[in-house]
């Protein structure tokens, strides 16, 4: 069996709703983590233009209400609503994903926090940066499985750093020891939750 590239027109300096262009996703829900501020408002946005309804995932209720209100006024799609989500929490990932029904083609995790300038502990005693960004969106899939597998053809894509390129998970223990940041640790981690 030959291997064959996968190409794209698309590159570095496309922004979503080119990619998204043409595309009718009418009758379709999608979830995007941390919408409410940078690439998570413009996902979103294109999104819920291409006709989908959309639930901004995010810790700021109220900053999600703002942007979602921009987004159904800006698109003309009333179906862009806000649910209020804490990755770092697993209790509020527990709470968002029972408080989903019915199916869900579209999880974008995209949420996630860096530069702490100091060693921080989530609730459950991770590094917060790991908690957020990858055991958050891990177990936000985990949650909304059923959901997911209930969608005619459902996606879950992931956002990460590029540092990924250039870190290997086992040379360390995640926690910010043994020479490995949590930047590195977590975009590997990711890397690996997404191809699983």
């Amino acid at each position: 069996m030959t291997a064959s590239r996968i190409t794209t027109p698309f590159g570095f300096t496309s922004t979503a709703a080119e990619v998204i262009a043409g595309v009718d996703l009418s009758g379709k829900r999608a979830i995007v983590t941390g919408a409410s501020s940078g690439i998570g408002v413009e996902t979103a946005r294109a999104l819920a233009d291409a006709g989908a309804a959309v639930t901004l995932a995010v810790r700021n209720a109220e900053a999600g209400e703002r942007v979602a209100a921009e987004i159904r006024e800006g698109t003309g799609n009333g179906a862009v609503t806000v649910g209020a989500l804490d990755l770092s929490d697993l209790s509020s990932v527990a709470a968002f994903a029972a408080a989903w029904s019915g199916p869900l083609d579209i999880l974008v995790n995209n949420a996630g926090v860096m530069a702490i300038q100091e060693l921080t502990l989530s609730a459950s005693g991770h590094e917060m940066q790991f908690a957020t960004n990858h055991l958050g969106h891990f177990a936000l899939a985990l949650a909304l499985h059923d959901s997911l597998a209930a969608a005619t053809s459902a996606a879950t894509i992931g956002r990460s750093q590029t540092a990924v390129i250039f870190s290997m998970l086992w040379s360390c223990r995640v926690n910010m020891k043994n020479g490995m940041s949590s930047p590195q640790a977590t975009d590997i981690a990711t890397s690996i939750h997404q191809r699983a």
